[in-house]
């Protein structure tokens, strides 16, 4: 499914043309689309948005930002992605290629740590004390890597298990674009689509949705997402 099998299907709905929900530039039909969408992605962290990212050249001192992130693989300019929520968290190896798992925790949560350590010392000199092991946090958009690591440049690439927002539905090339959420719950993002499109209509204009209707699609679309994984998989100890 498209976009542009999106609009067709609420237009059909609405029982109106493309063109009458067009105000000069402005698309209201392809708002409300794109509205209806990141209604989902805000409440959901959908298991097919899951990317490998790398964020690279991250400062060991000053960190980096999540907005420089892209594709594992891909291009550093052409393959950029808007990160959601960091999921795990890998370092490169010093030597050889490979990456490995590193611990994940808030910011917060680490200075919190490092100052428990600080407080159960005797020592007079702090630098003795240890912030061992190594730990990604974050903090609003940027993440950091400590303690600072040894490497050239003082940056180091960071690779993440990620949850990405999804790309903006545009007018341009409709028939072209799709993503996961047209192909699977296309029920409920034409229900949303159209709830979201009555807000910007007279209320003369307004079409009635069964809010059951609506409920029941939307209930379908967390229980896909939630059994997309296996519920029979486990973690498996190494140690």
């Amino acid at each position: 499914m498209t976009v542009a099998d999106l609009r067709a299907a609420v237009c059909g709905f609405m029982r109106r043309k493309s063109d009458d929900f067009k105000v000069g530039d402005f698309d209201i039909c392809l708002r409300a689309m794109n509205n209806a969408r990141l209604y989902a992605e805000r409440l959901i962290d959908f298991e097919l948005a899951r990317q490998q990212v790398v964020v690279p050249r991250v400062s060991i001192t000053d960190g980096g930002s999540l907005d420089t992130a892209y594709l594992y693989g891909g291009d550093p300019v052409a393959d950029v992605v808007r990160v959601k929520k960091i999921k795990k968290v890998f370092l490169a190896y010093s030597f050889g290629d490979g990456t490995y798992p590193v611990p994940f925790i808030g910011r917060d949560a680490y200075v919190n740590r490092v100052r428990m350590r600080y407080d159960k010392t005797d020592l007079e000199d702090p630098v003795d004390v240890t912030d061992l092991p190594v730990v990604v946090s974050q903090m609003g958009r940027t993440i950091f890597v400590s303690p600072a690591l040894k490497c050239d440049g003082g940056t180091v690439d960071i690779y993440l298990d990620a949850i990405c927002w999804l790309d903006d539905y545009t007018s341009t090339d409709e028939d072209q674009q799709t993503d996961f959420l047209l192909d699977y719950c296309f029920d409920w993002l034409m229900y949303r689509s159209i709830f979201e499109l009555n807000f910007f209509l007279k209320e003369d204009e307004r079409v009635a949705l069964s809010s059951e209707l609506v409920a029941d699609a939307w209930n379908a679309v967390i229980r896909w997402n939630g059994n997309l994984i296996s519920q029979e998989v486990e973690d498996v100890s190494l140690d």
